[in-house]
């Protein structure tokens, strides 16, 4: 018979984000590589199908990593901001004002003052920028670079075996990180977690 594994270690609960202009709906903060997302903490509705909320950044060819290096460990990953009307139609409901509100419960992005211009294409600008876009001549959007709050185990996380999403749900298990051993294979054990989070799985996306 088979044993459930147990971590040694348990994150603590996925805290949901708070952001006034989306009254109710809760949102998660969930990181794939150099890009941000908010996506949603819960299997709303209207979110059937579609878990994405809003794209945060744009990672341009010089970005570096947004975790500081192992000798600055202490400090918090930073990430250069995008407005959401600054992308091209449904990336993004939310704007970088919404986001950095002092009423965002918990407050989870921190403006760090410093600014960059970026060159993108949108289609959210109407008139002569609109004909720009058309042309694919694109135009200038100001960018933020802000610091992430919240620590790397109060992200969402995606299973890369099964697909499901961690939710806010309470009582919700959070996905256990689990290691490979020699030429790629799972260590004992690990087998056991993937099947348990496949049967937990309530993934709407």
């Amino acid at each position: 018979m088979m044993q459930a594994y147990e971590p040694k270690f348990s994150k603590p609960p996925l805290p949901s984000i708070s952001i006034p202009s989306l009254g109710g709906i809760e949102v998660v903060l969930h990181r794939r590589g150099l890009r941000w997302y908010l996506v949603f903490g819960r299997a709303y509705g209207m979110a059937a199908g579609w878990k994405l909320c809003a794209q945060l950044n744009e990672p341009r060819p010089q970005d570096t990593d947004s975790s500081p290096p192992s000798s600055h460990s202490h400090l918090n990953p930073r990430f250069w901001l995008r407005d959401g009307a600054d992308w091209e139609l449904g990336n993004s409901m939310v704007s970088a004002d919404d986001l950095l509100r002092d009423d965002v419960e918990p407050p989870f992005l921190k403006d760090t003052g410093l600014r960059r211009t970026v060159e993108v294409k949108t289609d959210r600008k109407e008139g002569e920028m609109k004909s720009l876009f058309a042309n694919s001549e694109g135009c200038v959007v100001e960018e933020r670079l802000v610091e992430v709050l919240l620590k790397a185990d109060q992200l969402s996380q995606r299973c890369a075996y099964c697909g499901g999403w961690e939710y806010t749900y309470e009582g919700d298990k959070r996905h256990q990180k689990v290691a490979a051993g020699a030429h790629g294979r799972l260590l004992k054990g690990a087998k056991t977690v993937l099947q348990v989070l496949v049967a937990r799985s309530r993934d709407v996306g």
